[in-house]
């Protein structure tokens, strides 16, 4: 009789546990259903302002600043919804660039240069007529964590607002590790991989991609119209992509001081920027595209 009863207890004990366990299960599922649909949701909302600078400040102003001095320049227009930011959306060049140290993303100047340089040359186009820009360095606020972070995750909605894609990619030297710079680490970076997959995302349905890599040899079209042509040496179709296989300066410096990985900060704007594409591919009804081939990569 004991020994029954002994058994009714394991048994009983055996089944409550698989039932908590089932049920930590569903819990956990929920909870990724729950991130992955906000992320979802919130790749369109304007979580932050889009703080875009005048052409003719940039100029002037001779040097990359932080978000914070800048902002006390009087040089940046606050975008917070998303009517204000169509309405500059066809003046405005989204700036892509790898940061040149850890602590001042142009350290030798070269990158400001090579900034003014293009954004000068496609607006002496007819194509383009460029009168605002947006830099991570002082379109992101740098001192203030929180509200860096509701920047990054709106990292699309100011992609998609912009009507000309520029990554700048000059020879130079990293101030602190003393490597090579050019276009070939441009495309290692994981946040200038991030910022070419938020603008291909919202503008890959365009039959000419208006985005150019501004380089020691001049200005080009960043994308070919077939992904994988640019030759052996990149690929920036797939590299775009590959976000989370990108080079990160929080890694190579193995996080210090406990310093936050980045990898997860951008896990929010990654999901909802492959969503985006997903939802494209599906509404060109089953045309081929340039998204499927992204898709496919």
């Amino acid at each position: 009789r004991r020994s029954v009863s002994a058994a009714c207890i394991i048994i009983g004990n055996v089944r409550g546990a698989y039932k908590r366990m089932k049920r930590l299960e569903a819990y956990k599922i929920r909870k990724k259903i729950s991130f992955v649909e906000d992320c979802v949701n919130n790749v369109d909302r304007v979580r932050f302002p889009m703080c875009v600078m005048a052409l003719s400040d940039f100029e002037d102003l001779g040097r990359l600043v932080p978000h914070e001095e800048a902002r006390r320049m009087g040089l940046l227009t606050f975008l917070d919804t998303d009517e204000a930011m169509k309405s500059l959306a066809k003046y405005t060049a989204f700036v892509s660039h790898q940061w040149t140290g850890f602590a001042h993303p142009d350290s030798s100047g070269s990158q400001y240069n090579s900034m003014v340089q293009a954004c000068k040359t496609l607006s002496s186009t007819q194509d383009y007529s460029i009168q605002w820009v947006w830099v991570d360095y002082f379109s992101i606020p740098q001192a203030n964590a929180d509200q860096q972070q509701v920047a990054i995750d709106t990292l699309a909605v100011y992609a998609a607002h912009s009507s000309v894609f520029i990554a700048v990619a000059p020879s130079c030297k990293h101030a602190d590790l003393g490597m090579d710079l050019d276009a070939r680490s441009y495309f290692g970076r994981a946040w200038c991989r991030l910022e070419q997959l938020a603008y291909l995302s919202a503008n890959s349905h365009l039959h000419t991609m208006p985005a150019f890599l501004c380089s020691n040899e001049g200005l080009q079209p960043l994308f070919s119209e077939s992904p994988g042509s640019n030759g052996p040496s990149y690929n920036p179709w797939q590299s775009a992509l590959e976000v989370m296989k990108g080079n990160f300066s929080c890694c190579a410096r193995g996080h210090p001081d406990k310093m936050p990985c980045d990898k997860a900060r951008i896990v929010s704007v990654m999901l909802g920027t492959h969503w985006r594409l997903k939802c494209a591919r599906r509404d060109s009804l089953g045309q081929a595209s340039r998204i499927d081939t992204l898709l496919e990569l």
